[in-house]
């Protein structure tokens, strides 16, 4: 990919807030576009960890967009301007090097096809996006999600839309980096994953708490090879398994980041996080609703109890 590097506008990441759903919430572009105070970001797979691209900074009508490793290329930066309609989550998405706007060619309503740039219109509704509570964007015309075909990672796979789903391949971050933090928040309790008062020990184990505005309570996925380390806002420390443990009912606990696989976690379909050495998934036992019980790895499973909102 060509390789373009002005110096980008520095970004400040979007305030992340605790709803049902605890996913992240985006700070708003300015509502006049391509201007130089406007809030150029990456649009980063979730799933993937790739970013939505022009391929070699095309500014030709119609290139399809592809992923591609993220870096500091302007033809990586996107913009946000809301547009009237909906519930105030309407956006139409601009590129920063060929001010050209995400859009669905010819209106198209079939599954895989490929996403284009266009010259920015926000009367098209072919352009306009919804941004939801997932994190997925979805196209106002076609009522279907922008999607990574199949979770590829192959650099340069053309970006489509898709039937909307729970697939992570349709969740994307909008961010200067890939430390964006979140809050880990647990579908079966309604509480989060949380660094007991905030403590810098090795070895702790990590529990449930009440979701708060807390640092203790974010956490940054950031891809590894195999998955990502879990990593809390706090001190920089790794979410790991004891003792590279395992048995079911092993401890989750902090530890210094490191390259042992008791460190990464895999992230499901389900919203589980699988760990990668053992093979089991972060739980909280029993679904025990009582604030500070510690959360353990368990064998993989259906269970609310094992699914973790990011």
């Amino acid at each position: 990919m060509y390789m373009k590097r002005p110096t980008r506008v520095l970004a400040v990441l979007a305030t992340v807030v605790c709803a049902v759903a605890a996913t992240l919430v985006w700070t708003l572009a300015s509502p006049t576009p391509a201007k130089a105070e406007d809030d150029w970001r990456n649009l980063r797979n979730l799933h993937v960890g790739r970013c939505l691209a022009v391929p070699n900074s095309s500014t030709a009508d119609g290139t399809g967009l592809v992923q591609w490793t993220c870096n500091e290329n302007s033809d990586q930066d996107w913009t946000f301007t809301k547009v009237a309609g909906g519930n105030g989550d309407r956006y139409i998405i601009r590129n920063r090097f060929s001010l050209k706007c995400l859009a669905m060619p010819n209106s198209s309503v079939a599954d895989g096809t490929q996403a284009i740039q266009w010259p920015c219109d926000s009367d098209g509704n072919e352009q306009v996006w919804i941004h939801d509570s997932w994190n997925r964007l979805r196209n106002v015309h076609s009522d279907k999600c922008l999607a990574v075909p199949n979770s590829t990672t192959a650099n340069g796979a053309g970006i489509i839309q898709w039937s909307c789903s729970e697939n992570l391949d349709q969740r994307w971050v909008w961010s200067e980096d890939t430390s964006v933090y979140a809050r880990l928040y647990n579908q079966g309790t309604g509480q989060c994953l949380a660094n007991p008062g905030s403590s810098y020990d090795n070895g702790i184990a990590m529990i449930q708490w009440s979701c708060s505005n807390s640092d203790s309570n974010y956490w940054a996925l950031k891809p590894v090879t195999g998955g990502y380390r879990v990593v809390n806002k706090v001190n920089g420390k790794c979410l790991a398994i004891g003792n590279a443990s395992t048995e079911n009912g092993a401890k989750a606990i902090q530890w210094p980041c490191g390259g042992g696989d008791e460190q990464v976690w895999v992230r499901e379909s389900l919203d589980r996080l699988r760990n990668l050495n053992s093979g089991r998934c972060l739980a909280i036992p029993s679904t025990s609703q009582t604030p500070g019980t510690e959360a353990i790895q368990w064998t993989c499973s259906e269970s609310v109890s094992q699914q973790w909102l990011w």
